[in-house]
């Protein structure tokens, strides 16, 4: 025969494996197991027992977990439990039960629910051979498995709002009754547990109360000191019922309890940031001086603050705005300062909340008058050579104050960015080289800036002057020149030449190297040379002329001369009195037309106007 086991849940798999083993040791009749421990459901097992007043007569207890599947093996035949001397037996099971003859066992049809069923089903095996039968009473009972977990069952609702205030200490019960259920039959109200999770939750616990049969839990507030909203202004508690058999299951949804703290006005408005504000003298009314700040632990009104100044010498040098906090120069801040040349201010402000007994606090303020810091100079002029090193200290520029209060250098305006300023020491250096030439002057503003007072920073403007070096040549007009002129004439043109560079690197004056022509140069100015006939000779003649700047630098041209022959006199004497003559009867010929024109058409027009008279 085969000895069936069953394990129902998982969790028990390892006992179950140790338990096949052994009974794999015994080998594999089903009759081998002929004992359990009750209260150890991982096994079915049995025991039989023979009634005292009859050797025939059986009672047998069978233990099963619950939820086996059908059909299961309650208890393993055994025909010399029913006869002495068995023969042929053969067996009968009452309703709700069946007999396996393959494996020679009782099997259970349906499978068992303690929740139910009940603890125990009842039944008969009646076993039968040639010659008697016997009959034996089966009890089986059923074992719990913990497949229910715990369940809040009042209240109904699951979300509790409370509302406390602070200062309090509960005593009572926060929640009232917190009743669980749970299906299985070994838990019980006095078995299940509570966990207390989220904001809040170390401050409580449920307290377990038995009044007759009846169980209920408190849930209770057991911090050592009362409530203080300041601390936890809203408790988040999450409530889990946890029920103690194993596998412990938890409660699912749990109990959410969340409680509010009222405020109560105890905590006074406390000031908090700087004490001290840095202003400039002469302010005019209105200024902002700086901001009183101060907060109040508590909430609603009893965190509303209400600033004011009180008591102080200087209480009409200042406003406060009540509500901001902002304290400004009042219309006297500016007279009083230069009269009586103070430098330091001292003012008291109040904070108060608006709770229904308010609370405040006060706190004195000190107003440092500082003088703004000034340059040395208005203006600062440099001078830098051109074609310079990187890094080349250009120039100081020096602020000082009468005060002792930090400040820095720094360059303002756009366009500086090929200039930097130490900011401790007020050098300027260039970061890269200058060419006169594409910028002749590089003008730019710097500032002396206080550290904790823009209004105290001022400015000054830097000139530098880039000095020019000789790097570039001149440069004629033109690269070659061509004139033509008359014999006798004594100047054939000009020739025009440049340079970038100024001073007196930018003066030219021009000279030929060219020899054996009738040809010389002659400086006129302005950069400027007369190309110049010395004997009057006929044909083509060309000249080199040479641009030297005051640096030494120079650059040529060519000149090309044509000097043609001139007319003879007699052509002259002749010509030139025909032109006159006819010129002037060109003119009087002209002028006559005119006059005839004109006179005709006054003519005409008296005649006309004449003969219409007439004929009317």
């Amino acid at each position: 025969m085969n000895f069936l086991l069953y394990c129902c849940p998982v969790h028990h798999l390892i006992v179950l494996l140790f338990t096949t083993m052994v009974t794999m040791a015994f080998g594999q009749g089903c009759t081998q197991i002929m004992t359990c421990v009750p209260g150890q459901p991982m096994v079915n097992c049995y025991n039989v027992t023979h009634d005292s007043n009859s050797g025939s007569s059986l009672r047998i207890t069978s233990y099963v977990l619950e939820n086996i599947p059908p059909n299961s093996v309650v208890y393993c035949l055994n025909d010399s439990a029913f006869f002495d001397t068995p023969g042929t037996v053969t067996y009968e099971a009452s309703l709700g039960f069946t007999i396996n003859d393959a494996i020679n066992a009782v099997l259970l049809i349906q499978s068992p629910n303690r929740e139910e069923d009940g603890e125990q089903i009842s039944g008969r095996v009646t076993a039968v051979d040639t010659s008697d039968q016997s009959a034996a009473n089966l009890q089986v009972i059923i074992i719990d498995v913990n497949e229910f977990p715990p369940e809040f069952i009042a209240p109904d609702d699951l979300q509790h709002s409370l509302r406390f205030t602070e200062g309090e200490r509960p005593t009572n019960s926060l929640v009232g009754r917190i009743h669980t259920s749970d299906d299985d039959s070994e838990d019980s109200e006095s078995t299940v547990s509570f966990r207390i999770e989220g904001i809040g939750g170390d401050e409580f616990n449920v307290t377990r109360i038995t009044v007759g049969p009846i169980t209920f839990f408190n849930l209770m507030y057991t911090y050592d000191s009362p409530l203080d909203r300041e601390r936890i202004a809203f408790y988040q508690l999450t409530i889990v019922a946890v029920d103690s058999i194993s596998p412990v299951m938890t409660s699912n949804p749990s109990l959410q309890v969340n409680i509010t703290i009222n405020d109560i006005n105890d905590n006074a408005p406390q000031f908090m940031g700087d004490r001290m504000f840095f202003i400039p003298e002469g302010l005019e009314e209105g200024v902002f001086v700086g901001n009183v700040s101060a907060s109040d632990a508590d909430d609603g009104e009893n965190a509303t603050i209400t600033y004011s100044i009180v008591s102080s010498t200087f209480a009409e040098v200042f406003t406060i705005d009540s509500t901001s906090g902002i304290l400004r120069t009042s219309s006297f801040y500016k007279d009083l300062i230069f009269a009586d040349n103070m430098r330091s201010l001292t003012v008291e402000v109040m904070a108060e909340d608006n709770g229904v007994v308010p609370l405040n606090n006060r706190s004195v303020f000190t107003v440092v008058v500082q003088h703004p810091v000034r340059f040395t100079n208005n203006t600062y002029t440099f001078e830098l050579v051109e074609n310079n090193n990187p890094l080349v200290t250009v120039g100081n520029v020096n602020a000082s104050s009468p005060d002792p209060v930090s400040f820095y250098y720094r360059i303002e305006s756009p366009g500086s960015d090929k200039f930097t300023i130490d900011r401790d020491t007020g050098k300027i250096t260039v970061r890269e080289s200058l060419d006169r030439e594409a910028s002749p002057m590089a003008q730019f503003t710097v500032a002396a800036v206080y550290s904790n007072h823009s209004d105290l920073s001022s400015t000054a403007i830097v000139r530098i002057i880039v000095i020019d070096v000789n790097d570039n040549p001149p440069w004629f007009s033109s690269s070659n020149y061509t004139f033509s002129v008359t014999a006798g004439q004594r100047v054939a043109g000009t020739v025009f030449a440049n340079d970038s560079d100024s001073g007196i690197n930018s003066i030219i004056t021009f000279s030929t190297p060219t020899t054996g022509t009738p040809l010389s140069v002659r400086n006129i100015g302005n950069n400027e040379a007369e190309i110049v006939i010395e004997e009057d000779e006929i044909g083509i003649f060309g000249i080199a002329v040479v641009a030297t700047d005051g640096g030494g630098r120079m650059a040529s041209t060519s000149v090309e001369v044509t000097i043609q022959p001139a007319s003879s006199s007699s052509d002259s004497t002749i010509n030139t009195p025909v032109v006159v003559v006819a010129v002037i009867v060109c003119v009087v010929f002209l002028i006559t037309t005119v006059i005839l024109l004109v006179v005709t058409a006054y003519y005409c027009t008296g005649k006309c106007n004449k003969t219409h008279f007439q004929f009317v």
